[in-house]
């Protein structure tokens, strides 16, 4: 008797890593059909590709683990919730949680594929109905005019400072 040599063959992914063969979720076909409308149809550039999948990727492995048994239509509210508990509550593995614009840059690319899904007439939750969360506003720093005063009678930036300025000026004419 022949062998399944197929069952658990080792396969090299685009990455390079060797790992065993996995089968494609829906959720992970979606993903990618996703990814290649973004590059294509939405024109978005190499990194903003990396990012989503990078978020999205985190939420399909999250999803895979806390719901096995559920497909993209049975994503609800509450799961997403439970999403954002787990962004919230999340450490990397130098013990540094999630900042509060990245979660919502986790949400943000979530509430994105979920509109691609509803535009492909796949029935799952509707973007809409994920809020995100406040985040506080980025200040703008100013120098102060004692700080400033201070800074250009330092003898340390006169040396570099006034010759690159004068240099900047020369140049432009």
């Amino acid at each position: 008797m022949k062998k399944n040599k197929n069952k658990n063959r080792r396969i090299r992914k685009k990455n390079g890593r060797i790992g065993k063969k996995e089968s494609r979720t829906e959720l992970d076909r979606w993903m990618q059909e996703f990814l290649e409308y973004l590059s294509i149809e939405k024109n978005c550039s190499k990194l903003t590709i990396r990012n989503y999948k990078h978020y999205l990727l985190r939420f399909s492995t999250w999803f895979k683990e806390n719901f096995p048994e559920k497909k993209l239509c049975d994503l609800d509210i509450k799961v997403v919730k439970k999403y954002c508990v787990f962004l919230s509550r999340y450490v990397n593995i130098k013990g540094i949680p999630l900042m509060k614009i990245t979660q919502v840059y986790h949400l943000i690319s979530l509430r994105s594929f979920l509109k691609f899904l509803r535009k492909n007439d796949v029935k799952t939750l509707s973007a809409e109905k994920i809020e995100l969360p406040k985040t506080e506003p980025r200040s703008l720093k100013f120098l102060t005019n004692d700080y400033l005063e201070r800074l250009l009678n330092s003898p340390s930036i006169l040396t570099f400072l006034f010759p690159a300025v004068h240099r900047v000026l020369y140049r432009r004419g």
